[in-house]
């Protein structure tokens, strides 16, 4: 992916933090390489596919392990 690729996968994670009721990080602290390697990998099997796409499944596999709360400020 290059890095405009990167760029927009960060500011969709960041969105949907934003407006995600429940959800302080989707991620739930995973690092931006090892995000960008699922990503990398789901748009390798599904060729047909658009980056939304594998970013909604991306997601959707995610919630359940998300943050919920600012660890700060438990």
């Amino acid at each position: 992916m290059n890095e405009a690729d990167q760029h927009f996968v960060a500011g969709w994670l960041s969105a949907y933090n934003a407006y995600q009721n429940q959800t302080y990080d989707i991620t739930a602290g995973k690092d931006l390489d090892s995000i960008m390697a699922w990503v990398d990998k789901y748009c390798r099997e599904n060729p047909l596919e658009g980056l939304q796409s594998g970013l909604l499944h991306l997601t959707s596999e995610l919630y359940d392990k998300r943050t919920i709360k600012n660890p700060a400020k438990h």
